[in-house]
């Protein structure tokens, strides 16, 4: 004796759907559903064919409601993944010691007084008024 197959309602689809949506493989769609594999392939085709394709719309959707409503995070995620904004190449420059080596004993008063006028504006404001700096009293 065959059985008859009960028609699906709105809310086992809703389910079917969801569960596909996240990634729920079959067996256990059919395991919450109380179906066969069969019987779930053949009532619930469009949600498990559709199930993931609807998700994304959403969610991108959602996101693209927050970044038109100024979301900054959104707006940076939707700028590197669809308008393929990308993050600066950042170039790290590393030296091992110094650049150069100087004898300051063969420089004439003249010339260390030359480098210290160039110099010591530099290292003054490096300091800071606090600190005796520029500016200081």
């Amino acid at each position: 004796m065959a059985y008859k197959s009960k028609a699906p309602t709105a809310e086992q689809r809703k389910l079917v759907q969801t569960m596909a949506a996240a990634g729920i493989q079959s067996e256990a769609i059919c395991l919450v559903i109380g179906v066969s594999g069969k019987t779930l392939r053949k009532h619930y085709r469009a949600e498990l064919d559709t199930a993931v394709t609807r998700a994304n719309a959403m969610v991108a959707s959602s996101l693209y409601m927050k970044a038109i409503k100024g979301n900054v995070v959104a707006r940076i995620f939707w700028l590197k993944t669809r308008a393929g904004w990308k993050e600066p190449e950042r170039i790290q420059v590393q030296h091992s010691g110094a650049i150069g080596h100087y004898d300051m004993s063969k420089l004439s008063t003249d010339e260390i007084k030359q480098l210290i006028a160039i110099l010591e504006p530099a290292a003054l404001s490096a300091v800071g008024p606090a600190q005796g700096g520029a500016g200081a009293a």
